[in-house]
């Protein structure tokens, strides 16, 4: 603002016009992006003797906090104009980050994501022929240095095909892109979402396993000495060895 408070200065200073003048500015706003340098045009015509009646206001560098309405201001002893210049700065945003997941029923929900923009952008969604979708979801904020973020999404139902496209632009053309496979994406998704409960049945499945195998080798190992034990025990006397007195039985054969 000071450097367009001295531009006005500068042109009461050096402007000698006899008689009525018009100034001249661009009807429609300028853009910028952040870090380029900028020319604000302005001239009066006729000129008298300023060269050229060229009254332009140049800024470098500019920064979200420049976009403003600028006003160039020419006065003489007996006349006065002026004109105002709007001055869009812009800020290209991240490529959008796009994400699918499923929703009640047969329906999904397509998400895209993206910020870092300045001033807010424009989003729409296509499909895979061109053809615009109409959305009813979109959020968007803006933090505390002036950059806005935009998230939509969207809801599809069977069948799938092609692709979806969430393209985000500003308003003097420059925009981003992103796509997602709905039907490739989709079955991903699924396969993510079933992926975990598989392995834990697995891992069940084979910890059962175990200790199946584990709890019939305890069982068969009590069951062959339960059957020692039992053979022992039920071994004939005659094959005990005997015990106390011997006994010696003498017989006599009489031919």
């Amino acid at each position: 603002m000071a450097s367009y408070m001295l531009a006005v200065l500068l042109f009461q200073q050096f402007i000698a016009v006899f008689g009525s003048f018009s100034v001249t500015v661009p009807q429609q706003p300028i853009l910028a992006p952040v870090g380029s340098s900028v020319t604000l045009p302005c001239s009066i015509s006729p000129s008298g003797s300023l060269q050229e009646g060229v009254m332009s206001l140049h800024l470098m560098n500019v920064t979200v906090e420049d976009m403003s309405t600028y006003q160039c201001y020419v006065s003489s002893n007996v006349h006065y104009d002026s004109g105002t210049i709007s001055l869009i700065v812009s800020e290209l945003g991240a490529p959008p980050v796009m994400s699918v997941s499923p929703v009640n029923g047969n329906d999904w929900n397509v998400s895209c994501a993206s910020d870092g923009w300045h001033p807010k952008p424009d989003l729409r969604w296509s499909d895979s022929r061109a053809s615009t979708l109409q959305h009813n979801h979109l959020l968007v904020k803006k933090d505390s240095h002036g950059m806005v973020s935009v998230q939509s999404w969207i809801l599809v139902s069977p069948p799938f095909s092609g692709f979806l496209s969430c393209t985000i632009s500003l308003q003097g053309g420059d925009s981003r892109e992103g796509r997602i496979a709905l039907r490739d994406t989709m079955l991903q998704s699924v396969a993510g979402h079933w992926k975990p409960a598989f392995i834990v049945t697995i891992l069940v499945f084979l910890l059962s396993i175990i200790a199946a195998v584990l709890w019939f080798v305890k069982y068969r190992k009590r069951e062959s000495a339960t059957s020692k034990t039992r053979e022992e025990k039920t071994e004939p006397d005659g094959m005990e060895s005997p015990k106390g007195n011997v006994h010696v039985f003498v017989v006599v054969l009489i031919y």
